[in-house]
């Protein structure tokens, strides 16, 4: 693998950054579109289908509060720390929230803690691709069309069952909060799976 570059050219980076971003807000996008958007109905034997385009603002505010509550929430849950943050020993050391001194001891417990978060497996497995011999790009590639089911789910599944409840059972006014609750399981269970799952079928998903 020598001569492999390793970081590419700031266009590259920029690109990048641009996908990433589109996934995020443009996958719960489709989902709430093929959800709310579009109304089927069927009426004397006919099916029709109509679009709700008052709903387009509101499935436009819905993508973009889900794709930045996603994502900070998916860094939290998921244990992301820079590099800098776990060569001092943790958040608490880094931040300067605590009088003592970091040490080999704290370092070490915070690689092993990093190591077995979500992040830091899906990590090494991007590092063990690429060291065998994929470009970055196709790994990216491979994650994101594992992770869009993933996805979808979650823009759906919370909504879907606060729908399923029976009126009076839940208030009207505590909805929104039950369904917030019931994707922050959601995301925590797919957050903790996607990383064995990913290693898993990472293969057959993979672009070239």
């Amino acid at each position: 693998m020598e001569g492999r570059q390793a970081v590419g050219s700031l266009v590259a980076r920029v690109g990048l950054t641009g996908q990433l971003l589109g996934q995020i807000f443009l996958t719960p996008m489709a989902a709430f579109a093929l959800t709310y958007l579009l109304v089927f109905s069927a009426k004397g034997g006919e099916i029709r289908l109509s679009v709700e385009v008052d709903m387009i603002p509101w499935i436009g505010m819905a993508s973009l509060f889900y794709g930045m509550l996603a994502l900070l929430l998916a860094l939290g849950m998921g244990g992301f720390a820079p590099l800098r943050v776990i060569e001092s020993g943790g958040w608490r050391l880094a931040l300067g929230l605590t009088r003592h001194q970091g040490s080999s001891v704290h370092r070490f417990s915070a690689r092993q803690k990093y190591a077995a978060s979500a992040h830091g497996r899906l990590s090494l497995l991007v590092h063990d691709r690429f060291e065998e011999g994929h470009a970055l790009w196709t790994i990216r590639g491979s994650l994101v069309l594992l992770a869009i089911p993933f996805q979808v789910m979650l823009a759906t599944i919370p909504l879907s069952l606060v729908l399923m409840f029976p009126e009076g059972v839940v208030h009207q006014n505590r909805q929104l909060e039950l369904a917030l609750l019931l994707y922050g399981m959601c995301l925590y269970i797919s957050i903790r799976a996607f990383p064995s799952f990913a290693r898993r079928y990472i293969t057959l998903a993979s672009l070239g």
